[in-house]
């Protein structure tokens, strides 16, 4: 007979389980607390109908989820990780192809470019990307976007690449110096307009 290793938080083969034994198989399984088939997450009948099922049935229940989801599946994807795998993208977990990569970095708005596009990095900076998830891939480029926007060179060179920042400042820098221009233009009319109606008034009181 097979001996039965029930997991963390689980003390019983058949059930009753508790949404902690449940969370438990699933994390086992490989799925992550963003999918939305979570169990903590799950409406009262969903999490009822896998509490009253055996071990191996819970456990059999999300591998299937697990699998269609590696399989390419995306409602499942989104069940079992929170996120349906970009075009290219073949695993929530590395190695990523460069494809995959390079769909997110653009998602997130940085240009090929950028120093630090997917295609142009080194195997030491792929390897680096590949030890993450497909979240953690997403969140890193977009922090670089957000530095980059947020005045950052060096960020705003590996986002959007040399060209394209430099003259990102100089439009700025134009933006700048027309709005200083105009001030100038428009405090320069006002202390003429100062002046005449100065003079005016002089002229006037002179007449009478």
């Amino acid at each position: 007979m097979e001996l039965v290793v029930y997991p963390e938080n689980c003390d019983s083969y058949h059930g009753r389980h508790s949404i902690d034994c449940l969370i438990t198989i699933w994390e086992e399984v490989g799925c992550k607390v963003q999918g939305l088939k979570y169990p903590g997450g799950l409406t009262s009948a969903d999490a009822d109908a896998l509490k009253n099922m055996d071990l191996r049935n819970v456990r059999a229940n999300m591998e299937i989820v697990k699998s269609a989801a590696d399989g390419g599946d995306a409602d499942n994807q989104l069940n079992c990780y929170g996120i349906a795998f970009p075009n290219g993208c073949g695993s929530h977990a590395g190695p990523h192809s460069v494809e995959c990569l390079t769909t997110i970095w653009e998602s997130n708005g940085c240009l090929s470019e950028g120093t630090n596009a997917p295609i142009k990095l080194n195997t030491a900076e792929k390897e680096v990307l590949d030890l993450l998830t497909l979240d953690d891939v997403g969140l890193n480029f977009e922090t670089t976007r957000i530095e980059a926007d947020g005045g950052d060179k060096d960020k705003g060179l590996e986002c959007y690449g040399l060209g394209l920042y430099i003259i990102n400042n100089i439009a700025i820098g134009y933006c700048v110096l027309f709005q200083l221009i105009l001030r100038i233009v428009i405090h320069i009319t006002d202390v003429t307009l100062l002046i005449v109606s100065s003079q005016s008034g002089k002229m006037l009181v002179a007449r009478l």
